[in-house]
């Protein structure tokens, strides 16, 4: 409907626009396993209903989901702002989000 009366975007925008949404994707489900993994519930093994994450899991996730927004949103208002309209499109694709950097043990030599 929107492109019948708008018309299709252009494709930095469209490229853009899909490179945040996979930059956001990767970001989320990793903050999603390391919070599952970093706070527990006890699972009671035999029953499927009614069970929920942590409090704290669900804080984590809703957190990280306002921050990968925030970050895609001036990310992708950054090349209007500049005037170079392939900027979004170039800082998404080339710097996703590497949250195993943050976790993983460090080497001690």
């Amino acid at each position: 409907m929107l492109v019948w009366r708008i018309g299709l975007p252009s494709l930095h925008m469209l490229v853009a626009t899909c490179a945040a949404i996979v930059f956001t994707i990767v970001g989320q489900l990793t903050v999603a396993n390391w919070s599952s993994i970093t706070f527990p519930r006890k699972m009671e093994f035999g029953q499927m209903r009614g069970q929920r994450q942590s409090g704290m899991a669900v804080l984590v996730a809703f957190g990280s989901q306002i921050l990968m927004g925030g970050i895609s949103a001036v990310v992708l208002f950054t090349g209007n702002w500049t005037g170079n309209l392939w900027l979004p499109a170039e800082a998404l694709l080339f710097s996703p989000p590497q949250p195993w950097e943050a976790t993983s043990p460090r080497s001690t030599h």
